[in-house]
């Protein structure tokens, strides 16, 4: 037995619309790069991961805030950048 194919339309874009559509994707993708890229940073930081106890543990975070950003593929909005809190130590 065959397998059956359907017949399935693609809509056509125009060159502008594939061009909006490709700008709005790269945007997602460096969005998410940028907000792996500061986690791990803060982490390697910290000495720590979330939630994670250590001895190694230097800092500890203190949530984050938001930031837009201007880069060659448009303005990335809404990037949380997080924070962290020095903390005392008193047998320093």
């Amino acid at each position: 037995m065959t397998p059956r194919t359907k017949n399935s339309e693609v809509a056509s874009l125009s060159q502008t619309d594939f061009h909006e559509l490709l700008q709005a994707k790269l945007r997602d993708a460096v969005h998410y790069v940028l907000a792996t890229v500061l986690e791990e940073e803060v982490e390697a930081f910290v000495g720590a991961g979330r939630y994670q106890r250590s001895d190694q543990r230097r800092d500890q975070r203190n949530g984050s805030y938001t930031r837009d950003l201007v880069t060659g593929v448009g303005q990335i909005h809404d990037i949380a950048v997080p924070r962290t809190a020095r903390v005392s130590n008193p047998t320093v």
